[in-house]
């Protein structure tokens, strides 16, 4: 939610300008690149906890832990964070909000999941 939010917020000045307009305003486009940074670190965390996932499941093989991954894997969670900064450099700012905000749902209903695999029964 920070990046929709920084780019609600921060980048505002420049929705639905061209990104190759020369009217962009610098400070908008400098949000922009710290916001699309950041982006591209976070997909990198959901990397790094998938990866955790598959080697928790492959030493301890549990259906709720599985069907989690799944969805990860069948949603192309990472793939599609690390199109988001693309699209923050081409400055499609209400896209690159929407979707921010479509995968930050998703990971918090898949952080819920985790949370409730952990302390249900097996």
């Amino acid at each position: 939610m920070e990046i929709s939010t920084g780019l609600n917020t921060r980048a505002l000045s420049a929705f639905g300008i061209s990104a190759d307009h020369d009217d962009l305003p610098a400070d908008s486009a400098a949000a922009t690149r710290l916001l699309a940074d950041q982006a591209g670190t976070e997909s990198k965390h959901v990397q790094l906890i998938q990866s955790d996932l598959a080697a928790f499941i492959a030493r301890k093989p549990d259906r709720r832990f599985t069907g989690l991954l799944k969805s990860m894997k069948e949603e192309r969670v990472v793939h599609e964070l690390e199109t988001l900064p693309k699209t923050m450099h081409k400055n499609l700012s209400g896209q690159a909000i929407a979707s921010a905000e479509f995968w930050s749902d998703t990971l918090d209903r898949w952080a819920e999941e985790l949370v409730a695999a952990t302390t249900g029964p097996p």
